[in-house]
């Protein structure tokens, strides 16, 4: 039975050594960034209305910004993965949807963006794009709103709400 034994052992190494030199080698790359929540109880709109909301439901919001499928087809298009073999199409911002997972330090603000690939440099490409898409994304969000309040501020300085909405501008 020691030949069976030998012959066991010997086909376990083959197989173990084929698959260890024949797998690909996986990548994984982090970037951290930092969720500030805006100044103020809430988010002021064009028609005066406040929108109040709790610190779980904001972050929350921001976790699946970051999973969006518009927010990976940005960063999918400004890092041309289209030609790329690993992310190109068919499918292929869902293929980089699934490389990138979001990780939020429990207790804190902040949050680890990771994402996978073949290639160590893609890999920390496609993190570092999507913090900074993110980033610009929420400072035009911000923009956006700012300018809908000054807009709704110039037209009604008479207004006695408008003091209040102009407290409630998120900073910049």
């Amino acid at each position: 039975r020691q030949w069976l034994i030998l012959v066991v052992w010997v086909a376990t190494l083959a197989v173990t050594a084929a698959v260890t030199y024949t797998t690909r080698p996986i990548f994984e790359s982090s970037a951290m960034i930092i969720i500030e929540k805006e100044r103020g109880s809430g988010a002021v709109y064009a028609n005066g209305a406040m929108v109040e909301s709790k610190n779980d439901d904001y972050y929350k919001t921001q976790y699946q910004l970051l999973q969006s499928n518009s927010l990976m087809e940005k960063v999918y298009a400004a890092l041309h993965m289209e030609a790329s073999e690993e992310f190109g199409q068919p499918h292929g911002v869902a293929k980089l949807q699934a490389a990138t997972r979001i990780d939020p330090l429990r207790g804190t603000r902040l949050v680890h963006i990771r994402a996978k690939s073949f290639d160590p440099k893609t890999a920390a490409r496609i993190a570092n794009t999507v913090s900074d898409t993110f980033v610009a994304e929420n400072l035009s969000n911000q923009l956006f709103i700012s300018k809908e309040v000054l807009q709704t501020l110039q037209v009604s300085r008479n207004d006695p709400g408008a003091r209040r909405m102009y407290e409630s501008l998120p900073t910049v």
